[in-house]
């Protein structure tokens, strides 16, 4: 797969609630490969006047769900299909490939493709994962013909 075609039918969304430094250097990585990206969010005005700079969207919001985050961005964006991030993530080029594949699907129900998550710490990866296990899991998610105003994750993941 060649990194330097943007795809254009995934809208990817991005749960921010944090001040941290590193959100500059995934929309770079991200904006590689996808063209729309939205960040939802608390207002961080160097980090979104950035963003904004490189062609990213900022929507400001002070919720601290990320299901809500996510819900506010869906709302804000048309597309089929939508890849929901946390602002902490960094995602590989192999995983890019394989989102970008499950998106040349032909689908017609919602469905959600989860992603797995990887925690390292000094630089080993955790056997188990240092996250707060009520907050939905990032993923694919595929919209379909439903015309959604919510998105339950609980639902989809099952």
């Amino acid at each position: 797969m060649n990194s330097s075609s943007v795809f254009k039918n995934i809208s990817v969304i991005v749960a921010y609630r944090n001040s941290g430094g590193h959100l500059l250097d995934m929309f770079v990585d991200l904006k590689l490969w996808f063209s729309e990206i939205t960040i939802v969010g608390p207002n961080y005005s160097n980090n979104s006047q950035k963003i904004k700079s490189l062609g990213g969207k900022w929507i400001e919001t002070e919720s601290c769900s990320v299901q809500n985050l996510w819900e506010k961005g869906i709302q804000s964006v048309h597309s089929d299909w939508y890849l929901l991030l946390e602002g902490s993530e960094y995602i590989s080029t192999v995983l890019k490939e394989s989102i970008v594949e499950a998106s040349n699907l032909k689908l017609i129900e919602s469905n959600w493709f989860p992603i797995k998550r990887e925690i390292f710490f000094l630089k080993q990866r955790l056997k188990y994962p240092l996250e707060w296990t009520y907050d939905p899991k990032p993923g694919l998610f595929f919209k379909g013909t439903d015309k959604l105003n919510q998105i339950n994750i609980d639902k989809i993941e099952n």
